[in-house]
């Protein structure tokens, strides 16, 4: 073959053997995530700009003024059965929801101690009226009364016989004090949701014979406590305030008695009767696990064999009625006017 014939023939041998081997090298880049290589091609805009390609499948860049691509929507969870944890306001919650732990701060003082205290994390509770699967998903105070959260009170009623509470509700009578008085006023009647209604009734019979009372002298355990003796309680604004003890309670329980192990996020623990008031209005039997109370948080509020025949009370005459028993803040079942929400 001549000489000027090979000359061009072996230009296009070259040419063709280099474009199957960049076609190969192209090929294994593009099929391997990690450090691509696009192909140096370019593509002609409306505004007579140039974009070329890119990201793991080289695809054009999008031309100037393009429009964002719209991410796909994150489906609302809706209500659900709850609760959903870690929120730090009710905007991290479903619409049907509250974050039971409300960000604020405040003062605790356990033991005559002041300590300054910021709630950061709270657990999404399902209001009244919105779907559940559990008394747990519910907000403090409500059940979950067929499938939906539901206040387990519904108005005062006129006794066994009265009729007239809606249908889901029976009418019963609230707890009274642990020790009666002459002039107090017999126990209210309610309208209570069945199902709790029918649940076995714990009054409140007061705290365990070991719990210690924070007193201005140091702690005390409550079954030594007496009438005229000074303790801490808690003033109109939380403040501590030194307080009188007017009344003492000591009252028989059954062998059958439980009592709830309460315990904060910060080491704090009691073991207290279940329709025990707490500091806020409700029942020590109404905290649950991540509930913000008294500068922290539940870890755990569990049922437990109480060993001692008797259990303990006392009642400050400070306004609140309110004391630290074993550095917690508790209300009292000897406070007036009776409580009528331990059940």
């Amino acid at each position: 073959m001549p000489i000027r014939s090979i000359k061009p023939f072996a230009i296009a041998l070259s040419i063709i053997v280099a474009a199957v081997a960049g076609l190969a090298v192209w090929s294994l880049y593009t099929q391997t995530p990690q450090n691509v290589a696009c192909t140096m091609e370019a593509k002609l805009c409306p505004d007579g700009s140039y974009v070329g390609r890119s990201g793991p499948r080289c695809e054009f860049a999008p031309c100037p003024g393009s429009p964002e691509p719209v991410p796909a929507p994150v489906p609302d969870p809706g209500p659900g059965p709850g609760p959903y944890s870690e929120c730090t306001s009710d905007a991290e919650c479903s619409p049907n929801a509250t974050c039971q732990a409300i960000m604020g701060t405040g003062t605790v003082s356990p033991d005559g101690g002041t300590q300054e205290y910021r709630i950061t994390q709270g657990e999404c509770k399902l209001k009244e009226g919105a779907s559940c699967g559990n008394d747990a998903g519910c907000l403090a105070g409500l059940v979950c009364h067929s499938g939906i959260c539901t206040s387990p009170r519904d108005g005062i009623c006129g006794g066994p016989d009265d009729t007239s509470c809606q249908k889901g509700y029976r009418c019963i009578q609230s707890c009274g004090p642990p020790v009666a008085r002459n002039d107090d006023p017999p126990p209210p009647w309610y309208c209570e949701v069945d199902e709790v209604a029918a649940r076995p009734k714990i009054c409140p019979i007061c705290l365990a014979s070991t719990t210690e009372i924070s007193t201005p002298d140091g702690p005390m355990k409550v079954k030594d406590m007496r009438e005229g003796m000074n303790v801490w309680s808690s003033g109109a604004h939380g403040e501590r305030v030194k307080s009188t003890i007017v009344a003492v309670s000591r009252t028989a329980v059954p062998s059958t008695h439980r009592m709830i192990r309460l315990v904060l996020s910060d080491g704090r623990e009691a073991r207290v009767s279940p329709g025990h008031p707490t500091a806020d209005g409700r029942s020590v039997q109404d905290l649950r696990t991540g509930d913000a109370y008294d500068g922290a948080f539940v870890r755990s509020a569990e049922l437990v064999p109480y060993q001692d025949g008797y259990t303990y009370d006392i009642l400050p005459a400070a306004e609140s009625g309110r004391y630290w028993a074993n550095g917690i803040l508790f209300g009292s079942t000897l406070a007036r006017p009776a409580s009528a929400s331990g059940i």
